[in-house]
């Protein structure tokens, strides 16, 4: 009868201590009681709640419209926290980075013979303290064969964050190639103030205004221009798959007022397969200059439609 009841509670001891190895596995880093908790159930729904207890057995949460639920370790997959800490900031300046390359062509044939195509690569990192952007993108056409199109631009632009604060202190470099301009380079160098007008976890809007500096090569205005700079940018993330976006600047020129360029991007970005973080993204770009030139359109907009990865 000893060796029976020592056996039955050894295994006891061995089934509880593998319930609760099983219970440490599937709450990895539950949230304190009293805060929120996302409940996944084995059933494949999650419920939203206040964490009431927590135990190898049971799982007690407020649900702001269903009450408080109970629920056996048995139905429940995962207890996770609902409001994470944020992870920290990455080491390196080199690391943290995400990227897209992206890559579109468009052509016709018959009466008129048109090719245009498009490459872009663009990078991204945001740490608590800045965010940081840069990109690149070709553009070449030809219509009947002739070069209808020849463009490059390169932009870089950083932002520090002031702490406890929704301003933001930017600067931005541009350096620009365009084969059908009066110039044949353009840089510019911009350094101002941003504020988050209106941020949360899917939509950011953040006006910008600073005092941008231009110089054209190869053109017959070659000076160094001061330039005030006044702009936004728009995001907004309607799911995990599907975000829109709209990117505003103007430049007033502080030599020759009144003349003045506006440059404006849209678009959506639609993500097609998370495994491999293949997307398609469709836009527009336009590019109005007051004084273009002589024989040259003050407005020059292009649409683009791309297919690309995310790595």
């Amino acid at each position: 009868m000893i060796r029976r009841t020592l056996c039955a509670a050894l295994v006891a001891a061995a089934a509880s201590g593998t319930a609760l190895a099983e219970f440490e596995f599937n709450f990895v880093e539950p949230p304190p009681v009293g805060g929120d908790a996302n409940v996944t159930l084995t059933s494949g729904e999650t419920l939203k709640g206040k964490l009431v207890a927590l135990d190898p057995s049971t799982v007690v949460i407020d649900h702001p419209v269903l009450g408080r639920m109970t629920f056996q370790r048995t139905q429940v997959k995962e207890v996770a926290d609902a409001n994470p800490p944020p992870p920290p900031d990455p080491d390196s300046f080199f690391k943290g980075w995400s990227w897209t390359f992206e890559a579109g062509a468009t052509g016709a044939t018959g009466n008129t013979e048109r090719f245009g195509g498009r490459i872009a690569l663009g990078g991204a990192r945001e740490t608590s303290t800045m965010a940081t952007s840069l990109g690149a993108s070709y553009l070449y056409g030809v219509d009947d064969g002739k070069k209808s199109q020849d463009r490059f631009e390169l932009n870089i632009r950083n932002d520090w964050k002031i702490t406890d604060s929704k301003w933001r202190v930017f600067g931005r470099g541009i350096l620009e190639y365009d084969y059908f301009q009066e110039w044949d380079w353009r840089l510019t160098g911009v350094v101002g103030l941003g504020y988050e007008l209106y941020k949360t976890e899917k939509t950011l809007f953040l006006p910008r205004f600073g005092i941008a500096v231009t110089r054209e090569f190869g053109g017959s205005d070659n000076r160094w221009i001061p330039e005030a700079n006044l702009g936004f940018d728009f995001t907004h993330k309607f799911n995990d798959a599907a975000k829109f976006f709209f990117t505003f600047d103007s430049y007033w020129s502080l030599l020759d007022f009144p003349e003045y360029r506006l440059v404006a991007s849209t678009g959506l970005e639609f993500l097609l397969d998370a495994s491999t973080g293949m997307i398609f993204k469709v836009g527009a770009e336009d590019r109005y200059d007051s004084t273009p030139g002589a024989d040259r359109n003050r407005n020059d907009l292009t649409y683009f439609a791309t297919i690309g990865w995310k790595f």
